[in-house]
């Protein structure tokens, strides 16, 4: 196996620092200075080090310019006579620039988390000073000799500086993550050089050993340098075992170093001259650190409790008050203001389970937090907006003029703000929302409801919104008991579709050009044993939410088509309009059931028509459209039902394959009273034929309306003044009257039954 270039450098240095101390002494400073020159080379060369990225680029060039001083001031007294004298000197004065240069750049080190702080710095410094206090007390009081105060104290500073430098290095390694060859390499090259330092107060220094040492030392860091990038990864360390902080330990230890220090002198009997000022000194320093380590831990305690205390408040990921919060503040805002009107809105996001399974919860997650920066643009600084979990917001808002007031008008603009179209990584996600809201005027303390009743009245308000359009409602007493019936069918209607409570009735479609029935559309209807016939709009938009809806449909298929077949069987040859929700068109299965269906009961597919909102078909556009194209290959038509509600887009219309557009009751019921309606279904009408698809009217309640429809040529209509849904046995009788009456002026009562 051949060596690395790292191996070849430290073979190389080992051999010259052993030929160092082999030499005779006159070749010690050539060899010297050629051993250092070449390490200082393969370092400057190398480019890199610690972990060999843009951001150390600093830290190597201040390792470098440190290495450099070193070198040449090793040289420096290798070469002249005097040198050995610890005075302090023009050449002493070189060192301490180089452990400063060497310090900063294991500071500038940036790890696999973040640069060393203010803490490693301080316990660093801690742990040097006590190495300092040992290094005088056992070492240096008896082997200074002669030696000067200048001495002594650039002695003492030479050892804390190896010690603070090895401690910033072990926090790099421990506290940082930052275990690599290279880093291990350094910290032994740092630890020759605290060893050299240390001998030299036993031995003189001009000694070979200490000089051979201080070689190695730059040997090592040369090879440091010539690692290839792949040692340069971060090894992360194993998780530690035990309950033992080491870290705390030795700072610990290094505190509680000066009166052991201090206890250890004055029993060996040394007198209180000798070190007495050296012991006050390190006390000073030692408790000014201390502090300074105390004051920073309280500091980020401080800060930690800060951080802890918002995250109860605030809901990470939409940064709004949560819902405890937001009820605390409710509560202040009801106990302290006595003047004007406060209302509260809760809005719900409908499928949004449906849009996380569709999309992941990244995609949810980036929707709420859009939704919670709209919600904030209806708070001022007296409202309130806040997260109250899953897909529900609430907004709280005090009106200082009460009889201007219109909730209505500000529960269609919270609507409208909610129900966008949010483009998250390229694709298209609309959100469809429903508003809840309530509101108490708050001038009698006495008359004000809790904080928790008015926030439970507009989510009952929002559970009405459901069967509404556009889907915002005020909150009125009558409500509760609508909700609790919806909860009660929400319980028994698994049973009630296993027991065949369930009726599939049918509304007929008129075409105004052939002036006969030409289709009927398929309505469900619940036979309840004891509450009578419950209509879809009570029932439905709770069932949606369930997972019995794909069993509901499939039910309805399977109804309308067996009917659809009688009917054939009998001469009578009808389109039959299916109704999908939302849920359905991301229903893999849906295809594959219709097949089935039409394939057991034999009715031709482009006898079948499929009706989808227009909202339905936004929620999840891709899955959708595949679904509808699929439905369509197999030969049923499709339609886009309640067309103008609110979230028409002329490009769906253009991209989805129907064949119907049906207009909207909301506009059909009023376009002989408003002439912005009625500009509105005339144009429509124009846009469907020129797309060639058909226009049908819903909503026809008068005579004056379908003559109004067939002046702008609307091609179909249905309405409760043509015929109202009826079951399947009474739909023949109801078609052949309306066949009937429809070319004259009156119609008949079997015909409106």
């Amino acid at each position: 196996m051949p060596m690395t270039r790292w191996g070849w450098v430290l073979v190389g240095g080992t051999v010259a620092t052993i030929a160092y101390l082999i030499v005779p002494t006159a070749a010690h400073y050539p060899l010297f200075g050629a051993t250092g020159v070449a390490c200082l080379a393969v370092f400057a060369s190398s480019g890199r080090l610690f972990g060999g990225t843009h951001r150390n680029e600093l830290s190597w060039r201040l390792t470098l310019a440190a290495l450099t001083l070193w070198s040449i001031g090793d040289l420096a007294t290798t070469h002249v006579a005097d040198a050995s004298s610890t005075d302090a000197s023009l050449i002493d004065a070189i060192y301490p620039v180089g452990y400063l240069l060497l310090a900063v750049a294991l500071l500038r080190t940036q790890g696999p988390t973040r640069l060393l702080g203010f803490d490693e710095i301080i316990e660093s410094t801690i742990v040097a000073v006590a190495a300092g206090l040992v290094t005088w007390a056992f070492v240096l009081s008896n082997h200074a000799g002669d030696a000067s105060e200048a001495g002594t104290a650039l002695r003492l500073f030479y050892v804390s500086a190896d010690v603070f430098l090895l401690c910033l290095l072990a926090h790099l390694t421990w506290t940082r993550g930052f275990n690599s060859p290279i880093l291990r390499t350094i910290s032994a090259a740092i630890g020759v050089i605290a060893i050299a330092d240390i001998v030299s107060f036993f031995i003189a220094s001009e000694e070979p050993l200490v000089y051979a040492m201080r070689l190695f030392a730059y040997v090592l860091f040369a090879t440091a340098s010539a690692f290839t990038p792949a040692a340069n990864s971060y090894v992360p360390h194993p998780p530690r075992s035990g309950y033992i902080d080491w870290r705390l330990v030795g700072f610990t230890i290094a505190t509680l170093l000066t009166p052991i220090v201090m206890a250890t002198e004055i029993a060996r009997g040394t007198p209180l001259g000798r070190w007495g000022w050296v012991i006050v000194g390190i006390s000073v320093v030692s408790i000014l650190l201390v502090s300074a380590r105390v004051a920073s831990f309280l500091l980020v305690q401080q800060r930690q409790a800060t951080r802890l205390s918002r995250q109860a408040r605030i809901d990470a990921g939409t940064r709004l008050w949560n819902r405890q919060h937001l009820l605390s503040r409710f509560r202040h805002l009801l106990a302290t203001i006595r003047v004007g009107t406060v209302s509260v809105s809760v809005i719900a996001i409908d499928g949004f389970d449906q849009i996380n399974e569709t999309f992941g919860y990244s995609v949810g997650d980036v929707l709420l937090r859009d939704l919670g920066r709209r919600m904030r643009d209806f708070t001022d600084s007296h409202s309130l907006a806040g997260h109250l979990g899953g897909y529900q917001f609430a907004i709280i808002q005090h009106h200082r003029d009460a009889h201007s007031l219109r909730l209505d008008e500000i529960a269609g603009a919270i609507a409208m703000a909610a129900n966008q179209t949010v483009v998250i990584n390229d694709v298209g996600v609309h959100v469809e929302s429903r508003v809840g809201m309530t509101a108490c005027p708050v001038d009698d303390p006495a008359l004000v409801p809790e904080a928790e009743t008015l926030l439970q009245r507009a989510h009952v308000a929002a559970a009405a919104a459901r069967l509404r359009q556009p889907r915002y409602a005020v909150y009125e007493p009558s409500m509760d008991g609508d909700r609790a019936l919806q909860m009660r069918l929400m319980g028994e209607f698994e049973n009630a579709l296993a027991t065949g409570q369930l009726r599939v009735h049918y509304q007929p479609r008129v075409d105004l050009h052939l002036n006969r029935v030409t289709g009927v559309e398929a309505l469900v209807r619940w036979q309840h044993p004891r509450d009578g016939l419950i209509a879809p709009g009570v029932f439905l938009p709770i069932i949606e939410q369930t997972g019995l809806l794909p069993q509901l449909t499939a039910f309805v298929i399977d109804s309308a088509l067996e009917r659809s077949a009688q009917w054939r069987s009998e001469g009578m040859d009808l389109d039959v309009g299916i109704n999908l929700a939302a849920r359905n068109l991301v229903d893999a299965n849906l295809p594959e059931a219709v097949r089935k269906a039409i394939r057991r009961h034999r009715v031709p597919p482009d006898r079948i028509e499929f009706e989808v909102t227009e909202s339905s078909a936004l929620t999840d556009t891709e899955r959708a459209l595949n679904t509808l194209l699929t439905l369509r290959g197999i030969g049923a038509s499709l339609s886009i039902d309640d067309y103008g509600t609110g979230y028409s887009s002329l490009d769906y219309l253009r991209t989805l394959p129907v064949q119907r557009v049906k207009i909207d009751r909301s506009l059909v019921g009023t376009m002989t009273r408003a002439r912005a309606d009625a500009a509105i279904v005339g144009s429509t009408v124009e846009l469907a034929r020129l797309l060639g698809v058909k226009a049908v009217a819903e909503g026809v309640e008068d005579s004056a309306t379908l003559q109004a429809l067939r002046i702008v040529g609307c091609d179909e209509a249905q309405g409760f003044y043509l015929a109202k849904p009826v079951s399947a046995e009474d739909l023949p009788g109801v078609v052949r009257a309306l066949n009937d009456w429809i070319p004259g002026t009156a119609i008949t009562d079997d015909a409106q039954a």
